[in-house]
C-alpha cells in the first residue's frame, strides 16, 4: 500500500511539519526532566500538551516518528486504554507516549464526565500525555480550553500545494506510475493539505487524469473512513451506507484490526453478513457482532481492481451475453475504467 510505503521514516521527512514534530520531542524531553522523578504525584502545571491541526497532515505520525527516535512505546487509544497503559509498570518496560484524540470521545460517557476523566488523566500520568484534535478552538473543547488554561499547544499546518504536487509527482516517479500533471495538482487542491487523502485518492484512481482527478471526492473518502471506524469498534454501519459495499473494504482491512481468536470470529462474521446480506439486503446486525477494536487512528486498504471477470459483470449489468459484453472493452479502456 503507497501510503505506508512512503510512510516518513524520520521526523525531517514529515511533509511540511518537521518543526511541529520537533515541539512534540521537546515537549517529551522536557517533560521527563520536569516530572519524570514525580510520577503518580500531582503537579499544579497541566502535565500533557495540546497538538491542534487539520486531518491528514501528520499529527499522529509525529507522534510515532517521536517515539521511535527516543526508543519509547507510543500507545494511542481511549481515555481508559491510555488510564491503563499510564499505570502499568515492569522492570524492563520502556518509556511511554500517551495520546488521546479528543475529537472521538467514548460513548459511556458524558461530556462532564469525558472531561474529567481527562482531567484525572493529566494529573495522574506517569508518562508524556499528548491529547489530539481537529481544532482545539472547537466549540465542544471550550470548557476544555478553560479548565486548562495554561498548557501547551503544538499547531500542525496543512503543507503547501505546491509542496504536497512535488511529493506526489516523486511518489508516482518513484513507483513508475503514469500520471497527468494537471491530474496531481487537482488532488492537491482538492486534499486542502490532507496528505493521506491524496495518497489514497491516488491509489484508487484506475489511472491518474485529470478526468478521474476531477471526480473525487474528498468527503466521500473520509465517510469511508468513518464508516470503517465504526464497523470495527462494534457500532454497526451508520444509516447513511449502503451495507454490500463496505463488505469488501471490510475483508481488505479486517486481518489488520484483529488477531488470533478474534480473526477467527471476525472472519465468521462477515462471512455470515455477506450470505445474509445477499438475501436480505441487510448485513449490519452480524457486522455489529464483530469484536470491539479499541478506538484509534488506523490506515485503511483499498481492494486492488480486478477485471478478470470483465466480460461477465459487464453482461451482467447490460442483460447480455458475455460475448456480447466483450465489444464494449475497447470504449471502458478508453475511458481508463478497466
Amino acid at each position: 500500500m503507497l501510503l505506508e510505503k512512503h510512510k516518513p521514516k524520520n521526523i525531517n521527512a514529515i511533509i511540511g511539519n518537521s518543526k511541529g514534530a520537533y515541539e512534540v520531542l521537546n515537549f517529551v524531553k522536557n517533560w521527563e526532566q520536569m516530572y519524570g522523578h514525580a510520577r503518580g504525584m500531582s503537579v499544579s502545571s497541566p502535565r500533557f500538551a495540546v497538538i491542534t491541526g487539520p486531518s491528514g497532515c501528520g499529527k499522529s505520525l509525529a507522534l510515532e516518528l517521536v517515539a521511535k527516535e527516543l526508543n519509547a512505546e507510543f500507545v494511542e487509544g481511549s481515555v481508559e486504554d491510555v488510564e491503563k497503559a499510564s499505570k502499568e509498570q515492569s522492570l524492563f518496560a520502556r518509556n511511554k507516549i500517551l495520546a488521546v484524540d479528543i475529537d472521538m470521545p467514548d460513548t459511556g460517557y458524558s461530556n462532564k464526565e469525558y472531561l474529567e476523566a481527562l482531567k484525572r488523566l493529566s494529573e495522574k500520568t506517569r508518562w508524556p500525555l499528548i491529547f489530539v484534535t481537529n481544532d482545539i478552538y472547537q466549540d465542544d473543547l471550550w470548557v476544555l480550553r478553560k479548565m486548562f488554561t495554561g498548557m501547551k499547544l503544538i499547531r500542525f499546518f496543512p503543507p503547501f500545494e505546491s509542496t504536497l504536487l512535488m511529493f506526489l509527482e516523486n511518489m508516482c516517479r518513484s513507483e513508475g506510475i503514469k500520471y497527468e500533471r494537471e491530474a496531481l495538482r487537482i488532488i492537491s487542491k482538492i486534499s486542502e493539505g490532507d496528505v493521506r487523502f491524496s495518497i489514497i485518492a491516488i491509489e484508487s484512481m484506475p489511472h491518474i487524469t485529470g478526468y478521474f482527478a476531477n471526480t473525487t471526492c474528498r468527503d466521500g473518502l473520509n465517510n469511508v473512513y468513518t464508516t470503517l471506524d465504526s464497523v470495527f469498534t462494534g457500532q454497526g454501519i451508520p444509516e447513511n451506507n449502503n451495507g454490500q459495499n463496505i463488505l469488501p473494504l471490510i475483508a481488505e482491512n479486517i486481518s489488520t484490526v484483529y488477531h488470533g481468536e478474534n480473526l477467527a470470529y471476525a472472519f465468521r462474521c462477515l462471512a455470515l453478513a455477506n450470505w445474509f446480506g445477499t438475501k436480505t439486503k441487510n448485513a449490519d446486525s452480524f457486522l455489529k457482532a464483530l469484536p470491539a477494536a479499541p478506538k484509534q487512528r488506523r490506515s485503511y486498504n483499498f481492494p486492488k481492481r480486478r477485471h478478470e471477470s470483465f466480460p461477465k459483470d459487464i453482461a451482467k449489468e447490460l442483460h447480455c451475453s458475455s460475448k456480447k459484453a466483450i465489444v464494449y472493452k475497447p470504449i471502458l479502456e478508453k475511458l481508463g475504467i478497466v
